[in-house]
């Protein structure tokens, strides 16, 4: 009994192909037979399966009915062709875990090309079962040696195939664990993997409304898996004797930290990128010959300028609306009590308490720290100030202590003269008191002669 149910479900699977091809031979004697609108009809249904932008789709519809004819023709043997070389094939074939690796790399390549040149119906077929068997093997390959970096590589094409259409970036999306695959592929050592895994990254971070989140949140998970600083695969990539790489890496540098609205988070994460190697490199890539390097650099530049002078008009709007020295205090106290902060704000009052009291050197004093505090927050690069014990934060004071010293010499001046001007309070005080002795001298001249004529 069982044996004539295994024996009846693989005689309707076979019958079931047959039709399938015999289908496919009628359906390409039929458009032999179709009326012109029917070709239109059955045209449209190609371009639409072949994931077309409608840009491209334009020029071949005003083809003629003939050529339209002979093109359905040509992709009706196509698919006949291809019928055994369908989703489920590869899908099947990769799920076999004794596979050697010369079989996988050819599979996989094999895999790339039919995920490129197949419709988008294929594609959608291939579907998150077949995702999950590329994202399989891409495990694999960080399990293994050098070897698999051709698979890897392929394995990465994939994925932008995969890509390619709104259906499977969306089964990307939801994946939990493709992107992250996709961030752990970032390597300076295999720079052509690199380049395509860089690439994609930046496309994803372009995609609305979460791609940027999604990519960044790959980055940070790879960062951890790999015990690195998450920017640090990006800032090495720009290293690399590979253009390309720098090119890409200096992409991905720039949406990232250009895409979020919050000006905060885009200087924290230019910052973050800063510390971890790209304000020295940036350096080295200034004499890149390279058109396209020098372009991404230029966006760089361009971004972090505008975000400066966004954060130095919030400085000039606080200087507007906390003009009150308690106020003030406060807030800056709230902001770093119980943080690691809170100490070196402590030291900074005890440093400014150890001030000579002095009224008239005491504002100098001030005047000198203020524009210190001022270069060092408000810094022109944008940038956080290099924190790295090798290199020291350099301050410009210079203008103002020579400020401060010609106008000491010019207070020595006037007052070695004589005809320095002292504040009207004082002035109006000293002159009331003359008046005032004169009065008592007369008043006692007066006395004097009265006690004579006595």
């Amino acid at each position: 009994m069982n044996f004539n149910k295994k024996r009846e479900k693989h005689v309707k699977k076979f019958n079931s192909n047959v039709a399938g091809i015999l289908d496919d031979g009628d359906k390409e004697l039929n458009i032999g037979k179709m009326g012109d609108r029917e070709i239109v009809t059955e045209f449209e249904k190609m371009l639409e399966n072949m994931n077309l932008t409608e840009e491209k789709k334009e020029p071949l519809r005003r083809l003629p009915i003939s050529k339209k004819r002979e093109m359905l023709t040509m992709n009706s043997k196509t698919a006949a062709r291809n019928r055994f070389d369908s989703p489920a094939d590869y899908i099947g074939f990769l799920s076999n875990s004794e596979l050697s690796l010369s079989k996988k790399s050819s599979c996989i390549e094999s895999l790339r090309v039919a995920l490129t040149n197949n419709s988008l119906e294929w594609v959608q077929e291939f579907g998150n079962k077949g995702l999950e068997q590329v994202l399989e093997i891409l495990n694999e390959c960080f399990r293994n040696k050098s070897e698999w970096d051709k698979v890897h590589y392929e394995c990465i094409k994939c994925l932008k195939a995969i890509m390619n259409n709104k259906v499977g970036l969306k089964n990307l999306f939801n994946h939990n664990e493709a992107l992250i695959l996709l961030a752990r592929s970032i390597s300076p050592t295999h720079p052509h993997v690199a380049l395509e895994a860089v690439k994609l990254m930046a496309a994803v971070c372009l995609v609305p409304p979460d791609g940027h989140d999604k990519t960044l949140e790959a980055i940070t998970v790879a960062g951890e898996v790999k015990g690195e600083d998450r920017f640090q695969p990006i800032v090495q990539g720009l290293l690399s004797n590979n253009e390309p790489l720098r090119v890409a890496c200096l992409t991905l540098i720039n949406v990232l930290t250009s895409s979020p609205e919050d000006l905060d988070f885009r200087m924290h994460l230019r910052n973050e990128f800063m510390r971890v190697g790209l304000i020295d490199v940036l350096e080295e890539l200034h004499d890149d010959p390279g058109d396209e390097v020098q372009l991404q650099m230029k966006i760089f530049y361009e971004h972090k300028d505008e975000d400066f002078d966004e954060f130095a008009q919030r400085f000039d709007n606080i200087r507007l609306e906390l003009d009150d020295v308690n106020e003030v205090f406060e807030l800056v106290k709230n902001s770093v009590t119980e943080t690691g902060a809170e100490p070196y704000f402590l030291s900074v009052l005890q440093h400014l308490l150890c001030i000579r009291d002095d009224f008239q050197i005491r504002p100098a004093y001030f005047k000198l720290i203020e524009e210190c505090v001022s270069q060092i927050v408000l810094h022109r690069s944008g940038c956080d100030p290099d924190f790295r014990a090798t290199k020291r934060f350099e301050i410009d004071v210079e203008p103002l202590v020579d400020h401060l010293v010609e106008r000491g010499k010019l207070d020595d001046a006037n007052s070695t003269s004589g005809s320095f001007s002292l504040a009207p309070g004082l002035e109006a005080a000293i002159t009331e008191k003359q008046e005032m002795e004169a009065r008592l001298a007369q008043a006692q001249e007066r006395i004097d002669q009265l006690e004579n004529m006595l």
